[in-house]
């Protein structure tokens, strides 16, 4: 195995750790600006498949890039940084005592939910209503999705414009349930099931908690939206 592919499986398998240090001796075989690009390229490429990644270091003075040291240490960021820009203090303990700080860029390209068309506010998100567009998820600071599965059913909480990218802000649970519906109350009591007739007070999106009249003993409870048109008095789980 080369001495490339041996430093990507050791740092895929550290990737969990929240700071990255260097074998002895790699450094002398590697220059400081190559060992940190590859080792945020590893990190990056697990947290974010299918995604095109892309490290730009900042020119790093060639006294210390080319220094050596057998303990290297410098902190990996759990997430994409906002607008990909992140500084590491990069720190050496042997054989001597220093310390440095990079500058990175990172670009996340991957592709992203944007409208495909004019979306009127409160309409239900479906497949023709969606495309998906390369971006990069380093500046899409408000959120993104990247699966269709997320998106659709969901409703627009305002007009949305064609070709504007879909953030969890824009859009919200549709209602599976609205005030004044006849809806099936469930129970499980001792083991049994029991259903009955209500009415909702309510609006209700699934796995919220609404009021409602149960039509039987004209009283109000609190039960869970599990599908529409059917609320449950104890948690669906």
């Amino acid at each position: 195995m080369s001495f490339k592919r041996l430093f990507l499986v050791v740092g895929t398998l550290e990737i969990l750790f929240s700071s990255f240090l260097l074998p002895a001796k790699a450094l002398a075989a590697e220059s400081l600006q190559t060992i940190i690009t590859q080792r945020l390229e590893a990190h990056f490429a697990k947290q974010l498949p299918h995604t095109s990644i892309t490290i730009d270091i900042n020119s790093i003075n060639e006294g210390i890039n080319q220094r050596k040291c057998s303990n290297l240490s410098f902190p990996i960021p759990k997430a994409l940084p906002p607008g990909g820009r992140l500084t590491l203090r990069v720190s050496c303990s042997d054989p001597q005592t220093w310390h440095t700080y990079v500058a990175a860029k990172i670009i996340a390209i991957a592709p992203v939910a944007y409208t495909a068309r004019a979306i009127a506010k409160g309409s239900s998100i479906t497949a023709k209503d969606i495309r998906f567009v390369k971006d990069n998820l380093a500046t899409l600071n408000r959120g993104y999705f990247r699966d269709p599965a997320q998106v659709i059913g969901l409703k627009a909480r305002r007009s949305l414009s064609p070709n504007t990218a879909l953030t969890p802000q824009l859009l919200e649970a549709a209602l599976l349930v609205n005030k004044g519906d006849s809806v099936i109350i469930q129970a499980q009591i001792s083991g049994l099931s029991i259903r009955t007739q209500g009415v909702a007070l309510e609006d209700g999106s699934l796995g919220e908690q609404i009021d409602v009249m149960n039509s039987r003993s004209q009283k109000a409870i609190r039960a869970y939206v599990i599908s529409r048109g059917v609320v449950s008095a104890t948690p669906a789980y």
